[in-house]
């Protein structure tokens, strides 16, 4: 059985913010997100380290999946992230409880891309 265990490390601020926005793409009546999107499709905002970053994501359904007893619904997160000058791909995945629609599981990785202009 599936069970929810706290996280082993701490999320960079960058990850959290794009955690937070993944959210809002899914419940945007219920979860605000960090920013407000710029007219491309950009979320810029400062970190709580005080760093500038912007995010550009598309969360899509992927499958019905089952998460321990319980039936979930997955989603695919993709986009890409700045973070000062470096630039990342990001790619994760939001799991959602069928019945209740609470939150299951919301990840994100970080692919360095190196230096951008």
């Amino acid at each position: 059985m599936t069970t929810w265990t706290p996280a082993e490390t701490d999320l960079h601020p960058l990850q959290i913010a794009i955690h937070d926005l993944a959210r809002h793409y899914l419940m945007p009546a219920i979860v605000r997100p960090p920013a407000p999107r710029g007219p491309e499709g950009w979320h810029s905002l400062t970190l709580p380290d005080g760093q500038r970053a912007a995010i550009f994501i598309e969360v899509a359904p992927r499958t019905q999946v089952k998460f321990g007893p319980r039936a979930a619904l997955a989603y695919d997160v993709k986009g890409r992230a700045t973070l000062e000058s470096n630039g990342y791909l990001v790619s994760g995945e939001i799991l959602i409880d069928q019945a209740t629609r609470a939150f299951l599981k919301v990840d994100c990785a970080l692919q360095a891309l190196g230096r951008v202009a």
